[in-house]
């Protein structure tokens, strides 16, 4: 799957084959370090919170256009290049959407119940579409704003509940925050996959639009 894939935002993959009866396959050298790290030390300033969600949001958009779904978007695959920039790495547990049947079964846990969308779990595979992504660019972009996780509970049913409550806004939170990022944030999370954004590339420009910081 990743093959498919060419975005400045997404890992390339160089090469892939046989040698020595042991199958390889070579990613892209990225020395910038992950998002995770990053995050530990404390939040981001929000420019470069919103402007890294929205080109997490283009990179996404541009693997649902290839029939590709992450499923896994969280801190500790965002990796950052040389020059800073954000890159979406390990698509090891991605889907391909043009299969009818996936391969998940229903209360399996996929991905980080901090960062997942609940009916990655709990609604089985045919519910399971691009939204799944944009709900864990929400939580990444909630969690670079605040220094807070929007869900703490890791136990599924525990993390179902907690989806149905309401989600301290961002900037009750963290004041000084653009009021914009409330309802982008929480409209990311959204419980119901057919609430949140319709694609990626709708929450990239709400971001940059929105918020105030510009295409960049």
């Amino acid at each position: 799957m990743l093959s498919r894939l060419d975005h400045p935002n997404i890992v390339s993959l160089l090469e892939s084959g046989e040698a020595r009866h042991f199958a390889f396959f070579s990613m892209e050298w990225l020395p910038g370090g992950n998002l995770a790290d990053r995050l530990y030390r404390g939040p981001l300033r929000p420019r470069e919170a919103v402007c890294m969600a929205a080109k997490l949001a283009e990179a996404a958009h541009h693997a649902h256009e290839c029939r590709v779904i992450h499923r896994d978007i969280r801190p500790s695959n965002i990796v950052f290049d040389g020059q800073g920039e954000p890159v979406l790495v390990d698509f090891g547990i991605a889907k391909r959407l043009n299969r009818r049947f996936g391969t998940t079964r229903n209360g399996a846990m996929v991905g980080d119940p901090r960062y997942s969308a609940p009916e990655q779990w709990f609604d089985g595979a045919e519910r399971v579409g691009p939204a799944v992504d944009i709900h864990g660019i929400g939580a990444i972009l909630y969690h670079a704003l605040t220094g807070r996780l929007p869900f703490t509970d890791t136990c599924l049913q525990e993390r179902l509940r907690a989806a149905s409550t309401l989600i301290p806004p961002p900037t009750a939170i963290r004041p000084s925050l653009p009021i914009a990022v409330d309802r982008i944030c929480l409209g990311c999370l959204s419980r119901e996959p057919e609430d949140r954004y319709a694609s990626g590339v709708e929450l990239a420009d709400e971001l940059r639009g929105t918020c105030g910081f510009g295409p960049k």
